[in-house]
Protein backbone atom coordinates (compact mmCIF):
# COMPACT_ATOMS: atom_id res chain seq x y z
CA UNK A 1 0.00 0.00 0.00
CA UNK A 2 0.82 3.44 -0.91
CA UNK A 3 1.67 5.80 1.81
CA UNK A 4 0.31 8.80 -0.16
CA UNK A 5 -2.77 10.15 0.08
CA UNK A 6 -4.84 11.87 -2.31
CA UNK A 7 -4.93 15.49 -2.79
CA UNK A 8 -7.78 17.40 -1.28
CA UNK A 9 -9.91 19.53 -3.24
CA UNK A 10 -9.24 22.77 -3.32
CA UNK A 11 -11.88 25.38 -2.98
CA UNK A 12 -11.72 28.65 -4.23
CA UNK A 13 -12.72 31.22 -1.48
CA UNK A 14 -15.99 33.37 -2.57
CA UNK A 15 -15.70 36.72 -2.86
CA UNK A 16 -18.12 36.84 -0.08
CA UNK A 17 -16.13 34.86 2.22
CA UNK A 18 -12.76 36.63 1.65
CA UNK A 19 -14.21 39.63 3.40
CA UNK A 20 -16.62 38.74 5.91
CA UNK A 21 -16.86 41.85 7.46
CA UNK A 22 -17.24 44.13 4.31
CA UNK A 23 -20.09 41.87 3.04
CA UNK A 24 -21.56 41.79 5.66
CA UNK A 25 -21.93 45.51 6.73
CA UNK A 26 -22.94 45.72 2.93
CA UNK A 27 -25.90 43.26 3.84
CA UNK A 28 -26.40 45.61 6.93
CA UNK A 29 -26.61 48.88 4.86
CA UNK A 30 -29.01 47.69 2.36
CA UNK A 31 -30.90 46.04 5.01
CA UNK A 32 -31.26 49.52 6.59
CA UNK A 33 -31.87 51.39 3.48
CA UNK A 34 -34.94 49.22 2.71
CA UNK A 35 -36.16 49.76 6.38
CA UNK A 36 -36.04 53.25 6.54
CA UNK A 37 -37.45 53.69 2.84
CA UNK A 38 -40.27 51.62 3.57
CA UNK A 39 -40.80 53.44 6.69
CA UNK A 40 -40.82 57.04 4.76
CA UNK A 41 -42.85 55.31 2.18
CA UNK A 42 -45.61 54.16 4.93
CA UNK A 43 -45.80 57.31 6.52
CA UNK A 44 -46.47 59.27 3.11
CA UNK A 45 -49.32 56.97 2.25
CA UNK A 46 -50.47 57.49 5.59
CA UNK A 47 -50.44 61.20 5.22
CA UNK A 48 -51.84 61.45 1.78
CA UNK A 49 -55.07 59.15 2.93
CA UNK A 50 -55.58 61.07 5.71
CA UNK A 51 -55.67 63.99 3.91
CA UNK A 52 -57.57 62.40 1.60
CA UNK A 53 -60.06 61.10 4.02
CA UNK A 54 -60.65 64.75 5.35
CA UNK A 55 -61.05 66.24 2.34
CA UNK A 56 -63.48 63.75 1.40
CA UNK A 57 -65.16 64.50 4.33
CA UNK A 58 -65.55 68.18 4.03
CA UNK A 59 -66.80 67.96 0.55
CA UNK A 60 -69.65 65.48 1.48
CA UNK A 61 -70.04 68.01 4.44
CA UNK A 62 -70.68 70.92 2.03
CA UNK A 63 -72.72 69.33 -0.27
CA UNK A 64 -74.85 67.97 2.19
CA UNK A 65 -74.80 71.67 3.74
CA UNK A 66 -76.41 73.38 0.42
CA UNK A 67 -79.65 70.71 0.35
CA UNK A 68 -82.85 72.34 1.39
CA UNK A 69 -83.74 68.74 3.41
CA UNK A 70 -80.71 68.12 4.91
CA UNK A 71 -82.07 65.72 7.42
CA UNK A 72 -84.30 63.25 4.36
CA UNK A 73 -81.43 64.29 1.63
CA UNK A 74 -78.58 63.12 4.08
CA UNK A 75 -80.12 59.68 4.57
CA UNK A 76 -80.24 58.79 0.53
CA UNK A 77 -76.85 60.86 -0.17
CA UNK A 78 -74.15 58.39 1.20
CA UNK A 79 -75.99 54.91 0.04
CA UNK A 80 -76.09 56.69 -3.51
CA UNK A 81 -73.01 58.39 -3.41
CA UNK A 82 -70.97 55.05 -1.95
CA UNK A 83 -72.70 53.22 -5.15
CA UNK A 84 -71.75 55.46 -7.71
CA UNK A 85 -67.91 55.83 -6.61
CA UNK A 86 -67.95 52.16 -5.88
CA UNK A 87 -69.00 51.98 -9.73
CA UNK A 88 -66.12 54.33 -10.51
CA UNK A 89 -63.78 51.78 -9.18
CA UNK A 90 -63.08 53.14 -5.92
CA UNK A 91 -62.56 50.74 -3.64
CA UNK A 92 -63.22 50.81 0.55
CA UNK A 93 -66.03 53.70 -0.04
CA UNK A 94 -69.50 52.44 1.47
CA UNK A 95 -71.92 54.31 3.24
CA UNK A 96 -69.83 53.76 6.51
CA UNK A 97 -66.47 54.63 5.53
CA UNK A 98 -68.19 58.03 3.75
CA UNK A 99 -69.48 58.43 7.35
CA UNK A 100 -66.50 58.32 8.77
CA UNK A 101 -64.97 60.80 6.54
CA UNK A 102 -67.57 63.53 7.15
CA UNK A 103 -67.14 62.41 10.92
CA UNK A 104 -63.56 62.96 10.71
CA UNK A 105 -63.70 65.82 8.79
CA UNK A 106 -66.34 67.65 11.71
CA UNK A 107 -64.36 66.31 14.48
CA UNK A 108 -60.91 67.67 13.06
CA UNK A 109 -61.26 70.92 11.18
CA UNK A 110 -58.01 72.16 12.30
CA UNK A 111 -56.37 69.27 9.83
CA UNK A 112 -56.70 72.07 6.99
CA UNK A 113 -53.27 73.84 9.13
CA UNK A 114 -51.22 71.06 8.58
CA UNK A 115 -52.21 70.19 5.09
CA UNK A 116 -49.56 71.33 2.28
CA UNK A 117 -49.34 74.00 0.15
CA UNK A 118 -49.58 71.60 -2.50
CA UNK A 119 -52.85 69.74 -1.17
CA UNK A 120 -54.33 72.75 -0.55
CA UNK A 121 -53.99 73.96 -4.00
CA UNK A 122 -55.29 70.70 -5.30
CA UNK A 123 -58.43 68.69 -6.04
CA UNK A 124 -59.64 69.74 -2.79
CA UNK A 125 -59.01 73.40 -2.83
CA UNK A 126 -61.71 74.66 -4.27
CA UNK A 127 -64.17 73.42 -1.62
CA UNK A 128 -62.33 74.29 1.54
CA UNK A 129 -64.49 77.30 3.04
CA UNK A 130 -63.31 80.66 3.10
CA UNK A 131 -63.54 81.25 6.68
CA UNK A 132 -60.99 78.79 7.68
CA UNK A 133 -58.67 80.53 6.55
CA UNK A 134 -58.65 82.65 9.60
CA UNK A 135 -57.42 81.49 12.52
CA UNK A 136 -60.27 83.42 14.91
CA UNK A 137 -62.72 82.24 12.68
CA UNK A 138 -61.07 78.65 12.89
CA UNK A 139 -61.48 78.60 16.35
CA UNK A 140 -65.17 79.17 16.14
CA UNK A 141 -66.08 76.51 13.70
CA UNK A 142 -64.11 73.71 15.81
CA UNK A 143 -65.97 74.79 18.90
CA UNK A 144 -69.23 74.85 16.74
CA UNK A 145 -68.30 71.42 15.21
CA UNK A 146 -67.24 69.66 18.40
CA UNK A 147 -70.69 71.05 19.87
CA UNK A 148 -72.10 69.59 17.01
CA UNK A 149 -70.62 66.29 17.08
CA UNK A 150 -71.57 66.16 20.78
CA UNK A 151 -75.21 66.52 20.72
Amino acid sequence: MSSKKAPLPVNKPSAASTTPGDFDALVSAIVRIHVQSQAMAAKAVNTSLTARNWLIGHRILAFEQQGKDRAAYGERLLPALAQRLAAAGLKRVDARELRRFRLFYSVYPQIRETLSPEWLAGPGAAALPAALARKEEMERFITQMSQEAGE
